[in-house]
């Protein structure tokens, strides 16, 4: 968890570094839904991960799935009514990240519970295996989001800034 913590911080600054010098360019939508569309299909092999940890490492049935993401998705990035929109706000994108971090956080605890039985089953150690593989594409398409969740969040500042001007 302090190593995430610190590769968050460490892309803040990057970001901040990269966005000081010149005016901030405010993210694409198709740029988010992208983002999203990748955040979707790790979710689905997180979802895969956990219904073999349910059977072959005694977990329990994860409380956030992939439906539950493509919800949200749905709900604060694409409205299926109308066009996309030419900007996605910033809060809208932190919500669908907050919902990775939970399922982030259910693949890791997952994870933990395969350990336990790593030595005494094969397919415990094939699941575990296969959720390392759904842990890391969840994390980093969970960080991609996040990082255009920031720069959206620094755009709308600036935004902000000029119009108090």
């Amino acid at each position: 968890m302090k190593l995430h913590l610190t590769f968050f911080a460490l892309l803040a600054a990057m970001l901040i570094h990269e966005f000081a010098v010149a005016q901030i360019k405010q993210v694409s939508s198709e740029d988010i839904l992208q983002a999203a569309l990748k955040l979707e299909k790790a979710a689905e092999a997180a979802d895969a991960f956990n219904d073999d940890a349910v059977r072959y490492c005694q977990c329990s049935k994860a409380k956030t799935a992939a439906h539950d993401l493509q919800k949200v998705i749905s709900d604060n990035l694409a409205q299926p009514k109308s066009p996309i929109h030419k900007s996605i706000l910033a809060s809208s994108i932190w919500r669908v990240a907050d919902v990775a971090d939970v399922m982030e956080f259910g693949v890791g605890l997952d994870l933990t519970s395969c350990t336990h039985y790593f030595n005494s089953d094969y397919r415990a150690q094939k699941t575990a295996m296969l959720g390392l593989g759904a842990y890391s594409d969840l994390s980093a398409a969970k960080v991609g989001l996040q990082k255009l969740a920031l720069q959206q969040t620094m755009w709308q500042e600036q935004q902000q800034r000029i119009q108090e001007q």
